[in-house]
């Protein structure tokens, strides 16, 4: 009978361990389950956090006027101004009409309306479990372009044209604007990359 007892014990106890560790690896996987890829891909303003949606309204509400110098409302939502590639001291929005063709900003303010139209991505920045991803327009400022798809090949053609395309294709590096947004709003980028 003590053998029975106590093999009993045994058994309840083994199976207590067999459940403790049962519940771990559902835990795990639960958790595994929650966490976010790491690029989250998308189009224009699908997908995007609230605070990012704000912001890319913001910007192309000033696009939509046609004058360059009222993104200045966009980025004093800000507490500091994005970065846009001028130097220290250099207003920001006399920086981006500098830019243009026509010095009058508007062939910039198309370009930003395209990039906020295409495709973003949303990468990893920090340990802020609410704001660590910051969204980048376009996607191929971030991913490349060694592989693109059909419909990214597309995306690409659509932001810059067909030969500027396929000048990126062929060089294998994006070169153009680049916008970003931190997932908590804040408008960290507007520069031109690879030139």
């Amino acid at each position: 009978m003590l053998w029975t007892v106590s093999a009993l014990v045994h058994a309840a106890a083994s199976s207590g361990h067999v459940l403790a560790q049962a519940r771990k690896r559902d835990e795990k996987q639960a958790k595994a389950k929650s966490v976010p890829p790491l690029y989250m891909l998308g189009r224009g303003g699908d997908g995007l956090p609230p605070g990012v949606a704000d912001m890319r309204a913001a910007i192309i509400e000033a696009i939509e006027t046609g004058d360059i110098a009222e993104l200045k409302g966009a980025m004093d939502l800000n507490e500091l101004p994005p970065e846009v590639g001028a130097a220290r001291g250099t207003d920001p929005i006399e920086h981006l009409r500098s830019l243009s063709a026509d010095r009058t900003g508007k062939d910039v303010l198309d370009a930003l309306h395209r990039l906020l139209e295409g495709t973003w991505v949303a990468v990893p920045a920090g340990r802020d479990a609410e704001n660590n991803r910051i969204f980048v327009w376009p996607q191929f400022a971030e991913v490349g372009v060694e592989a693109l798809n059909e419909a990214e090949a597309k995306a690409l053609v659509d932001l810059v044209g067909s030969p500027e395309a396929a000048a990126i294709t062929q060089a294998r590096r994006y070169r153009g604007w680049r916008l970003s947004i931190g997932a908590d709003g804040v408008w960290h980028m507007l520069v031109r990359v690879g030139f």
